[in-house]
């Protein structure tokens, strides 16, 4: 079955939009308690308003929305209120569908003039005329330009290095954001998550099955993302290819050498790096698994809502490189996956530490209080 996005002005369907996902109008859960009642029909209200569509008499159930719409390119978690993408946001028609008003034969009271249309004639020849001279004039070939944009992000790559760093304990335990000793105490060191960024089919291969994404079904490069309960970047990892798991990447990418016997690290359930984190004396934080049964045991819903409550952090983070640097929307040429000479760099690689680096001058996500 085909399944067609109701955002006025977007036209995906997925049997062509094979890479994106396209979620249901959520539903009002019953039968997990009156809160979370509650929860479902407010996110459907906000679902419905931003859609700004009259549905009268229609089967909401057919209704679909396509990832195209959610900053991180996913559908945040019924209990992550406060992320931006707990409802669609972007790209939102700001008009309402209306009724086409029938015409009534009536003729115009105003005639476009002859003198009119010469004028605007005139006026288009002579900004193409300006156009064609300044080319002329300032003309640089396309490989020049890209080879000076490397530069640039080479040059600022290096001034720009040190502002992504890992934080003493002290200093991490000295500012801790009162949300954070509410719940994990002083122990938290870093919330982490994997991002990914589109990139063009490669011709090779073996290329192009480890940079196949079977989550996104479109090729990527994936990063794993560190961040401090603070809300600045701490960790940035390597673009690895789309294929690798999140598990592997992160026991594989030199992210848990950072951390300290006691250290509390809060992860999504695709890190199933438990016994990795354990080994070093660590503590790994994860939403519960219903594991066949049919909702969460109290104590576990309560868990899996505070460390929701604080990873959605995370998400804000990487929703703010990817809105503020949009060359992280991909898709990106194969170029930026290639090392150059004498370098174990990839462009693809230093352009996500910049861009994260910049992300740290910018004010924090997470609020002191």
């Amino acid at each position: 079955m085909v399944n067609y996005c109701r955002v006025i002005g977007c036209h995906n369907r997925s049997d062509r939009e094979t890479h994106l996902q396209f979620y249901r109008l959520p539903k009002v859960k019953k039968n997990q308690g009156e809160a979370c009642e509650k929860l479902c029909d407010e996110r459907r209200r906000v679902w419905l308003a931003r859609l700004q569509q009259k549905f009268d008499g229609k089967n909401l159930d057919n209704i679909r929305v396509c990832s195209a719409h959610f900053i991180s390119g996913k559908r945040a978690e019924l209990y992550q209120k406060d992320s931006p993408d707990w409802a669609p946001s972007v790209n939102m028609s700001d008009t309402t569908v209306e009724e086409p008003e029938l015409e009534t034969g009536e003729q115009s009271q105003t005639d476009l003039t002859s003198h009119f249309i010469d004028s605007m004639t005139s006026e288009l020849q002579t900004l193409r005329s300006e156009n064609i001279k300044l080319k002329s004039e300032v003309e640089i070939s396309a490989h020049k330009y890209s080879q000076s944009s490397f530069e640039v992000i080479d040059v600022m790559y290096i001034r720009m290095k040190p502002l992504v760093f890992w934080p003493e304990r002290e200093e991490l335990r000295k500012t801790m954001p009162m949300q954070f000793r509410k719940y994990f105490g002083t122990k938290c060191v870093v919330i982490i998550d994997c991002f990914e960024v589109f990139i063009d089919r490669p011709s090779n291969l073996k290329a192009r099955a480890e940079t196949w994404s079977s989550y996104k079904h479109h090729n990527t490069v994936k990063f794993l993302i560190g961040i401090t309960p603070q809300g600045t970047v701490s960790y940035i990892s390597k673009a690895w290819g789309g294929r690798a798991s999140d598990k592997k990447i992160t026991e594989n990418s030199g992210f848990l050498s950072k951390l300290l016997p006691g250290d509390l690290v809060l992860a999504d359930r695709g890190f199933d790096i438990e016994a990795s984190v354990r080994s070093l004396m660590a503590e790994v934080k994860i939403p519960a698994f219903t594991k066949g049964k049919n909702q969460l045991a109290p104590i576990d819903l309560e868990t899996t809502r505070k460390i929701a409550n604080v990873r959605i952090h995370v998400e804000r983070v990487i929703g703010t490189v990817r809105q503020k640097y949009t060359i992280l929307n991909g898709p990106l040429p194969v170029d930026f996956l290639m090392c150059r000479e004498n370098e174990n760099l990839t462009l693809i690689d230093t352009v996500g530490h910049v861009y994260c680096a910049c992300v740290n001058l910018c004010d924090s996500v997470v609020d002191f209080n």
